[in-house]
């Protein structure tokens, strides 16, 4: 914007107008001042007219200022520094960056660690040379650990992360609660690979892989004191061995007496998994009347690992 003020008018004439500038020259050149105005005839008539004169600024120094856009960017990741220079001839200036770049006003940059960022600029029309530096500092990438193997048996993980309070996904993350790093092999089903990533607050990620090693125990079991031996369930993938008290290494157990017997499948895939065989009399509840609405509900029945109707106790039954 440029402002005109007439001076030392005299009979309502002047030769000479006062021309403050909206903001100052920073650039050597030629420049041109064009002023459009209205006069008036005697009789009140309008005429426009416009008059330009030129002049010209030889002595600005140059400047320059650096900037980073994107500002913010993860670490690992790349954003663009642009030198923004002013005075000298704008039209031959010349960028020299302290890294190997071209000889541009912008450039890309790609950093893991906060860095140091020089640029001078040169014109054809012998100023004094401009440097200006910046450090610039990426975001700090998240870190959750390296890849890793995890046996079906063991569950679950609690992974970790440098920078908390972002969302976790995978097959084996919990989709309505993805702020937790609960990780569960069951959620995998068949598959043994998953991909897990973590979103930091600041949109920054890391991502692992967990292979999960097949190995399935099974559920507990249940008998009665002085019942036949019988086979335990689970034991896969086959291949492995039983241990514990009472059991034979093929997984036959022999229920002498009451007590709860912690049985171990051990797999030469480096993967062991322990249950519990539950060996007491068998408890049932009193019979009962419910109502059909009732939601589902578990019998107290003793001992636990039983399968329900059948098993290695007498068969009894519970009347609704």
């Amino acid at each position: 914007m440029v402002d005109a003020v007439p001076i030392n008018c005299i009979g309502g004439k002047t030769t000479m107008i006062k021309v403050t500038l909206g903001s100052p020259i920073d650039f050597s050149g030629a420049y041109i001042v064009r002023f459009k105005g209205i006069q008036l005839d005697e009789c009140g008539f309008p005429h426009p007219f416009s008059i330009e004169t030129g002049f010209s600024v030889v002595d600005c120094p140059l400047s320059v200022i650096l900037s980073v856009n994107p500002a913010d960017f993860c670490a690992g990741h790349c954003t663009q520094l642009t030198a923004t220079a002013a005075g000298g001839d704008p039209n031959t200036y010349s960028y020299a960056w302290s890294v190997p770049a071209p000889n541009a006003q912008t450039i890309p940059i790609c950093l893991s660690v906060p860095t140091t960022y020089s640029v001078t600029v040169t014109d054809a029309a012998g100023s004094v040379p401009a440097i200006a530096s910046i450090l610039v500092t990426p975001l700090p990438k998240p870190y959750i650990g390296n890849d890793t193997t995890v046996c079906q048996s063991q569950g679950l993980i609690w992974f970790t992360t440098t920078v908390p309070g972002g969302q976790w996904y995978g097959k084996g993350i919990n989709p309505d609660r993805r702020w937790e790093s609960r990780w569960d092999a069951w959620r995998l089903g068949a598959s043994t690979i998953d991909e897990v990533i973590y979103v930091d607050p600041n949109g920054c990620t890391d991502t692992l892989i967990v292979t999960k090693i097949p190995l399935n125990q099974g559920g507990h079991n249940a008998a009665c004191p002085g019942a036949p031996p019988f086979q335990v369930t689970g034991g896969s993938p086959a291949g492995g061995t039983w241990s514990g008290p009472n059991i034979t290494p093929g997984g036959l157990f022999t229920p002498t007496i009451a007590g709860t017997y912690p049985v171990t499948y051990t797999h030469p895939n480096g993967c062991s998994g322990t249950k519990n065989v539950n060996v007491a009399d068998l408890i049932m509840p009193p019979d009962d009347t419910i109502c059909a609405s009732k939601d589902i509900f578990n019998l107290p029945v003793t001992p636990f690992g039983g399968t329900g109707g059948s098993g290695y106790c007498e068969q009894r039954e519970w009347s609704v």
